[in-house]
């Protein structure tokens, strides 16, 4: 089951997503247009609409995420769905990069990464970009410290960000002043037979919004150019705050 789901692509936007952040405001803008990041509040309720091409048709999915704890630059919430992601407990690093989850008495998988490199991208500002070494595995247990214990590195690569510009983005959550961040993500995978010194890119593009903390909107790419690259677009429907945040 777990070689399914990262093959599916679902540690990448069940992971990336967690960060649009309510109530107290978890990114701050700056006298002079830069945006800090802090974390969001616990309980925070957030849910996402996914459309995606399946079958020559466009099909669209729904998933909530709960903040369960933040700290520093570090966040950990659940993730609430209909598919066998239900429950999962990913970590997101900087409001951008979800870099790890748990799933309970199944497997940890984790993106080891260079965490001085990434917060050179902060603060937010157009022009601003930062290239992040990382690698890629999981392994398997009934618990965490058994999972971390058998994790096995499955792909190496990097991580290029970089900040395109501020504009105002408008999803079914309402139309938000954002910092339009740039992801790409090339990586060699490990392995025997097809799937081994296979070179993978990815391509996200998230809408950070700093009154909210994170990205509203995201759209991912796999692959090559149109018309054979696969295109998901992710959107926030609507935000849950915890009870007593403004």
């Amino acid at each position: 089951m777990i070689r399914r789901y990262i093959t599916n692509g679902r540690i990448g936007w069940a992971v990336v997503l967690a960060g649009l952040i309510a109530g107290a405001p978890a990114t701050e803008v700056r006298a002079d247009g830069r945006a800090s990041y802090t974390p969001p509040p616990k309980g925070l309720e957030l849910t996402w609409s996914r459309s995606f091409a399946a079958g020559g048709k466009t099909a669209t999915e729904t998933f909530q995420h709960r903040v369960v704890r933040a700290q520093k630059d570090e966040v950990l919430y659940q993730v609430i769905s209909k598919d066998d992601g239900n429950g999962d407990r990913v970590r997101l690093f900087g409001g951008l990069f979800s870099y790890a989850y748990w799933r309970p008495g199944v497997a940890w998988v984790e993106y080891k990464f260079d965490r001085a490199m990434f917060r050179k991208l902060w603060p937010l500002a157009p022009g601003k970009e930062t290239r992040v070494k990382m690698r890629f595995g999981y392994g398997e247990g009934k618990t965490i410290a058994q999972a971390k214990a058998n994790w096995k590195e499955t792909e190496v690569g990097e991580i290029h960000y970089r900040v395109l510009r501020r504009e105002k983005v408008t999803v079914p959550a309402g139309t938000f002043d954002a910092f339009v961040i740039e992801r790409n993500r090339r990586f060699t995978r490990h392995g025997d037979g097809k799937s081994k010194g296979r070179v993978i890119i990815q391509r996200r593009v998230g809408w950070l919004v700093p009154k909210l903390g994170y990205v509203v909107k995201q759209t991912v790419r796999k692959g090559p150019a149109k018309p054979k690259a696969k295109i998901s677009v992710l959107q926030v429907i609507s935000v849950k705050r915890p009870s007593g945040a403004k």
